[in-house]
């Protein structure tokens, strides 16, 4: 089974793609994206921090 941080980087894939996709179409991305990014980047330094 996936660790929660293994969950939390594939998560971070799709939305980094989705990002990708707004930025290439639309030549925008709603901030909450980059938002939303940098918590679950938060989230996974919490949950490694707490492997050790």
């Amino acid at each position: 089974m996936d660790s929660q941080v293994e969950k939390l980087l594939k998560a971070r894939d799709l939305i980094l793609e989705v990002e990708d996709e707004l930025i290439n179409e639309q030549r925008s991305c709603p901030y909450e994206i980059g938002f939303t990014l940098r918590k679950l980047d938060e989230a996974i330094h919490h949950l490694k921090e707490q492997e050790k």
